[in-house]
């Protein structure tokens, strides 16, 4: 594992909050014992996602479940390429109750480390892992631990599979369950003596697979949709506080003209009232002045 490598599981470690100040802590020791470039690497990865980070947190936590998702996933697509529909619908079931039970108690583990995960940040975290078990790009992606971004419902390109990472094209290595004692084993029935499949029955398996892959799709587009309207209610939301903060500017601004006004207001009525005051004594002058001169005009 090369300097970068190492760097980069130190960081992607620690909490969305702390990865700055970790970040730049491992810049700074690389610069010190000369591994300049490394060092500038360092300084440019991306900061994850909470979602990403959780995904990573499961990853370093979790080997267990991770083996089994793994073990999962590879049966899953090995169903698929079989076209048995029997294995794809158990199989199925199976992943649905395994990321259910991992998310959940990710969820469990990231509230001892620090703030909770939301409703959001938890469904983004079971797309990721959806997606790692129909998909073994995304999965050793995900087993790098250095995800930056979660995966959607749709999949990924394989650019889009590279710059997930923090290091591009890290991967990470299956890890193996413990045997016996893996929870979610199914212990099938006995069965009966297996007999030769007859083209109908082969042409129902295909028949009962492409049913399900359109059913997938269609749970895959609505969920796709779903993410969409919470990313725009989001997008609405931030501008809307964002108006709130302006209008809480102009009416802070106002609040001082008005507190101006009033003093001006003040001083001119002061400067009022001295007017009238030195009017008054002006004409009380004249007054007498005026008396004065009759009573000198009379004599």
């Amino acid at each position: 594992m090369d300097e970068l490598h190492r760097a980069a599981s130190e960081i992607y470690a620690v909490p969305p909050e702390e990865f700055v100040a970790t970040r730049d802590g491992c810049a700074r020791q690389l610069d010190a014992s000369g591994s300049h470039d490394a060092a500038a690497q360092v300084r440019g990865l991306a900061k994850p996602v909470r979602a990403a980070w959780a995904v990573n947190v499961l990853v370093r936590r979790m080997p267990e479940r991770v083996a089994q998702l793994t073990d999962l996933g590879r049966a899953l697509r090995e169903a698929h390429e079989r076209m048995d529909a029997v294995d794809l619908r158990e199989l199925t079931v199976r992943r649905r109750t395994l990321v259910t039970t991992m998310v959940r108690e990710l969820r469990s583990l990231c509230r001892e480390l620090g703030p909770d995960l939301s409703g959001a940040t938890c469904t983004q975290v079971e797309q990721t892992l959806v997606a790692g078990v129909a998909d073994e790009q995304i999965e050793a992606a995900v087993l790098s631990g250095l995800l930056v971004r979660p995966f959607g419902p749709g999949g990924a390109s394989t650019a889009q599979v590279r710059d997930a990472t923090a290091v591009p094209g890290a991967t990470g290595v299956r890890p193996t369950a413990q045997r016996p004692g893996s929870p979610l084993v199914v212990v099938p029935d006995p069965e009966p003596p297996a007999r030769r499949a007859t083209s109908a029955d082969r042409r129902a398996a295909a028949a009962e697979v492409r049913a399900a892959q359109r059913r997938v799709q269609r749970l895959e587009s609505a969920a796709e949709r779903a993410q969409e309207g919470v990313a725009s209610y989001q997008a609405e939301a931030l501008r809307l506080r964002a108006e709130i903060e302006e209008l809480r500017r102009r009416a802070f601004d106002l609040e001082h003209q008005a507190e101006r006004a009033d003093r001006e207001l003040h001083r001119a009525d002061q400067t009022r009232s001295d007017a009238v005051r030195t009017l008054e004594e002006a004409q009380d002058a004249l007054a007498d002045a005026r008396a004065q001169e009759q009573a000198l005009g009379s004599d």
